[in-house]
């Protein structure tokens, strides 16, 4: 097997934790395969510690207020602004959505409204 050899752009810019967490798990599994194949004895990548040495950042975020929210709908074609409302209050992402059926849904209408 020949060497994986790095050009010098590989290493001039520093990795995030969450890329080095990426490619440790890469080099677990590679090392388990091996470990399986009975080429590797051990797999160092499966015993670190990451938590200690890469510990994710986390971004400050805010969620966007009701008001937001309603700006954003109020803005969407035809239709489209229940939809969006939908996502935005129940949390599911798009395939979520999409994959979603009546048998999945307990409709409560909200006051003054049918549930249709």
């Amino acid at each position: 097997m020949a060497p994986l050899l790095l050009d010098d752009r590989s290493c001039e810019a520093e990795a995030s934790n969450a890329t080095i967490n990426r490619d440790l798990t890469a080099l677990a599994q590679l090392l388990a395969y091996g470990e399986l194949w009975g080429v590797c004895v051990g797999n160092p990548a499966k015993t670190f510690n990451r938590r200690l040495a890469t510990r994710e950042k986390r971004d400050n975020r805010s969620l966007p207020s009701r008001e937001q929210m309603e700006q954003v709908a109020s803005r969407c074609p035809p239709g489209f602004g229940d939809l969006v409302r939908f996502a935005l209050f129940s949390g599911r992402r798009q395939n979520e959505i999409c994959m979603m059926n009546w048998s999945g849904v307990a409709c409560r209408p909200p006051p003054n409204r049918a549930c249709t």
